[in-house]
């Protein structure tokens, strides 16, 4: 009785200081991300601002460059970025070691055991990877925004001309503006239900994981005389280990949405205006 005590709270003051040092180490994670992520932000803005600022007059006659658009980039798409920074690599390392470490705690209790989970891990990380590189129809979708924002930014400008055209002239842009959402609309449902699959795969895998491992476990415990113990140990490190996987996964940013706004953020940002008094080699004239 005296060693099933001194296992017992051996083994509960360990959990206690696994869930704080968890609980410590999650929160200085998501501070240290957030805090990165709100200065990669802010700077951004700063630089986006002033490079637009600096841009020649002819520069905002393109259609891309409407205000309505350029207020789009500056609060959204700046904000994506965030997913091409350290936050989504350290979800990818996390998670990545969180199958390598339990594959391998498997092997030392198991190595049969450990071979059937290394095979079955790739299913794991599918979903997750699936959900941060989904992107349809992005090109079409991004356009159609353009003109629409740029549409409605006309529209809040010259607002007294349009209404003096009378209702037909407003119910014509309304239309023409509806119009213009149909794709991202269209775009938007077909996302929706792929993500949703892709989601639903994510947090069933998971289950279907430990199943098929608790499963081929029973088989060979009873076919090659395994220490039962030693296998449950195995199937317990396989399960904490998918679960993590799958809770870090579910947590990546959409890495395609971010690499097409950063390429749009510093597209605007390194484009050298040509008229530009600060520029290199310029002589000012007093």
């Amino acid at each position: 009785m005296d060693y099933y005590d001194q296992q017992r709270d051996l083994w509960t003051w360990a959990f206690i200081g696994l869930v704080l040092g968890i609980g410590l180490s999650s929160f200085t994670q998501k501070l240290c991300f957030g805090f990165g992520g709100d200065n990669l932000t802010l700077k951004l803005r700063i630089m986006l601002f002033e490079s637009i600022l600096r841009k020649h007059i002819g520069w905002f006659d393109n259609k891309d460059r409407a205000p309505g658009v350029l207020t789009n980039i500056i609060t959204e798409d700046i904000s994506s970025v965030n997913g091409l920074t350290t936050e989504a690599i350290a979800i990818l390392i996390e998670a990545f070691l969180g199958l390598v470490v339990s594959c391998g705690a498997v092997f030392i209790f198991s190595p049969s055991l450990g071979i059937v989970v290394t095979c079955l891990t790739p299913f794991m990380v599918l979903g997750g990877l699936g959900m941060a590189k989904l992107q349809f129809q992005q090109e079409a979708v991004e356009d159609s925004y353009k003109k629409a924002n740029s549409l409605l930014a006309d529209i809040i400008m010259n607002y007294r001309t349009v209404i003096a055209f009378g209702p037909k002239n407003v119910e014509s842009i309304l239309e023409s503006y509806s119009e213009l959402l149909v794709i991202p609309k269209e775009a938007g449902i077909k996302k929706a239900h792929i993500s949703g699959l892709f989601f639903g795969y994510s947090q069933g895998i998971r289950f279907v994981f430990i199943a098929l491992v608790f499963y081929t476990a029973a088989i060979f415990t009873k076919k090659f005389d395994l220490d039962s113990e030693q296998v449950y140990t195995g199937c317990y490190i396989a399960f904490v280990g998918s679960i993590g996987t799958g809770v870090s996964l579910s947590q990546l940013p959409s890495i395609s949405k971010a690499r097409e706004s950063a390429k749009l953020v510093f597209g605007i940002i390194e484009e050298p205006s040509k008229i530009d008094p600060k520029q290199t080699g310029v002589e000012k004239i007093s």
